[in-house]
C-alpha cells in the first residue's frame, strides 16, 4: 500500500488530500492523483488536458482515458516532429504580449 499526501497553498487558501493506492499502482496513477489535487485547488479540471504517450497495455482503467499510442503523437506532431504551431503554447505565450 502506498500513502500519497499533496498539500498545495498560495496565498488565499490550501488544499490537502491523501491517498491510498494499491499494490498494483502505477506511476500515471501517481500523477493523475496529483493533477486532481490541483483541479480541486484551481477548479479547472487539468486531468482533461492531459496525455501520456505509451504503446504499453498495463495502463489502469484511468490511464486508458489519457493515454495516446506513440503513432498518435507523432501524427500530432506533424511530419517534421514539431508541435504544429496551434498548439505549441509555450510559443504562444512566448509571442504575446503581457506587457
Amino acid at each position: 500500500m502506498l500513502s500519497l499526501q499533496v498539500s498545495l497553498s498560495d496565498n488565499s487558501d490550501s488544499v490537502s488530500r491523501t491517498i491510498e493506492f494499491d499494490e498494483d499502482h502505477t506511476w500515471l496513477d501517481i500523477v493523475l492523483a496529483c493533477a486532481d489535487v490541483i483541479s480541486a485547488k484551481y477548479g479547472y479540471d487539468i486531468t482533461q488536458k492531459m496525455k501520456f504517450i505509451s504503446d504499453s497495455a498495463s495502463w489502469s482503467d484511468r490511464g486508458y482515458e489519457h493515454a495516446i499510442p506513440t503513432a498518435a503523437w507523432e501524427a500530432f506532431l506533424g511530419k517534421n516532429n514539431e508541435v504544429q504551431d496551434e498548439f505549441d503554447f509555450n510559443k504562444q505565450d512566448k509571442e504575446q504580449d503581457w506587457a
